[in-house]
């Protein structure tokens, strides 16, 4: 974790859009974190073209994803390891895709 992920006024994550691309979380708007307690964050995905890095990214930019910030109590240094979980049968790839998050305190 950087300071900047857990500014209260514009927090975010980036996802690299390769990846999100590859494992179908472009295809949908939503995607749900779950804390290492078990506690299911439902968050909001926007996207954004960074043109002077040439990259595209994913990002979670809501007060939701603060709300998780704090709630594990992260701080600058803390690794989170974020691990997508499958797409079952029944859900689809437009469904809110599931990452279940572990937490390294740095």
């Amino acid at each position: 974790m950087k300071k900047s992920h857990g500014d209260p006024h514009k927090a975010y994550l980036t996802i690299p859009a390769r990846f999100a691309r590859s494992n179908g979380i472009v295809a949908t708007s939503r995607i749900i974190l779950k804390d290492p307690s078990g506690i299911s964050w439902p968050l909001i995905l926007s996207r954004w073209e960074s043109i002077s890095r040439g990259s595209h990214r994913i990002a979670i930019r809501t007060n939701e994803w603060y709300k998780f910030y704090e709630a594990n109590k992260l701080k600058n240094g803390d690794v989170c390891t974020f691990n997508l979980k499958p797409v079952s049968s029944k859900s689809g790839s437009k469904s809110a895709r599931v990452m279940d998050v572990q937490i390294t305190r740095g």
